[in-house]
């Protein structure tokens, strides 16, 4: 349908940015960054960026992703973009720049009185995926419990 509206509206963002996510849904990540960077083009937003950060991260381009989440941070980062950031971080060896990120990412979910380890615990196959071994999980959860 999103296909179909694009035909009757080819500079609406909007569609081109949820044939994206639609595509990031399907795991076709090359075709999903496609959009996105079209997206990007006409509209450069922190709204835009998340998309491309977070399929960069899915596809594996992590400096990529870590580009992107670094300009968002710069902006009016939100806890899921510091948990995010931490993914990409971590997912690049960088264990010390994730935990500061887990860190700051868990003082804004306790402001907003949700459950950190919860969004953190749907994440772990995408972490899998980015090359983290199993043991590694509850270790970086370890230290970070300790850290806070």
């Amino acid at each position: 349908y999103y296909k179909r509206a694009q035909v009757l509206d080819p500079e609406n963002r909007n569609i081109q940015l949820q044939i994206g996510h639609l595509f990031v849904q399907e795991k076709r990540y090359a075709e999903a960054l496609n959009y996105y960077f079209k997206v990007e083009l006409a509209t450069s937003t922190p709204k835009v960026w998340r998309a491309i950060a977070w399929c960069s991260f899915l596809s594996g381009k992590f400096r990529q992703a870590e580009n992107y989440y670094s300009k968002i941070i710069e902006q009016k980062p939100t806890k899921l973009d510091y948990l995010n950031a931490g993914h990409v971080a971590w997912s690049q060896q960088k264990r010390n720049d994730a935990l500061q990120l887990y860190a700051k990412s868990v003082q804004l979910f306790r402001q907003d009185d949700d459950d950190f380890y919860k969004a953190f615990d749907q994440d772990v196959p995408q972490l899998l995926a980015s090359g983290i071994s199993k043991e590694e999980i509850p270790l970086m959860m370890d230290k970070l419990r300790y850290m806070i």
